[in-house]
């Protein structure tokens, strides 16, 4: 998407939820000089969809600079304000005093928005599209190379920067309890995606999809799992920083 949203965007959006292919996720990427928020937007106006995350990518090299430019200033800053999570990428070829400034002028102008160093935008796939209910294994929840070690030059080691964290609770948690705890997720938490029960309705079983993405969370209405399957969370955080005791009390009764 360009600075200008059109009616070319929504068209596209309706394209693909008409289409006969079904699809797992639709992944907008925007233009430098666009705002986020305002095209995540357009894609929540549709029922059949719902806003998994907006990630911002930064340029250690060159963000703080573009920041100091008054006419740039205000577009990065809303870019920014609007992330859920942000990526501040080319940790590897920045300055030491790039990178500092690029991090110090994400930590003012967004504070407490999760943000990670990359080299060349590498970030576990499950941490930007959210983890299926199945990936219960923790060590496969960020995909096949989430613990493997470098292999050449710019493959990132996923399993010593990300640290993942799963559950299947048996308790019910009523969706009330679950939208409070949303609004204050501990800090650490990256990604939490799963399946719960919330409530035994008079036609059975109540379940919800419970999704956090960097700073929002989401609860909505679900299928009971299909088979012996029962509630699973899985959550991803920095190594080190995955706080896994308020987690267990996030799932608590």
């Amino acid at each position: 998407m360009c600075c200008q949203i059109g009616d070319d965007l929504g068209r596209a959006l309706v394209d693909v939820i008409e289409a006969q292919t079904p699809f797992d996720a639709v992944v907008i990427e925007a233009s430098g000089v666009s705002d986020p928020w305002r095209i995540a937007q357009i894609g929540m106006a549709a029922p059949e969809l719902s806003l998994e995350g907006v990630i911002v990518l930064v340029d250690a090299s060159a963000a703080a600079r573009q920041a100091g430019d008054p006419l740039l200033a205000d577009t990065l800053a809303r870019q920014v304000k609007s992330a859920d999570l942000v990526v501040v990428n080319k940790a590897d070829i920045a300055p030491a005093e790039a990178l500092a400034a690029a991090k110090a002028w994400v930590d003012a102008t967004a504070p407490g928005t999760p943000c990670i160093e990359t080299v060349e935008a590498a970030v576990p796939p499950a941490l930007l599209a959210g983890v299926p209910h199945a990936a219960i294994d923790a060590s496969h929840a960020c995909g096949p190379d989430c613990h493997d070690h470098h292999h050449g030059h710019g493959e990132p080691d996923h399993g010593a920067l990300f640290q993942t964290w799963s559950a299947q609770p048996d308790a019910v948690i009523p969706a009330a309890t679950l939208r409070a705890r949303l609004r204050d997720m501990p800090p650490g938490v990256l990604r939490l995606k799963g399946l719960l029960r919330t409530g035994r309705g008079d036609a059975g079983n109540e379940w919800s999809e419970v999704q956090f993405a960097g700073r929002h969370g989401t609860l909505r209405k679900a299928l009971p799992p299909a088979g012996d399957a029962g509630a699973a969370v899985v959550a991803i955080g920095l190594r080190g920083q995955l706080p896994e005791d308020a987690l267990k009390a996030f799932l608590a009764p």
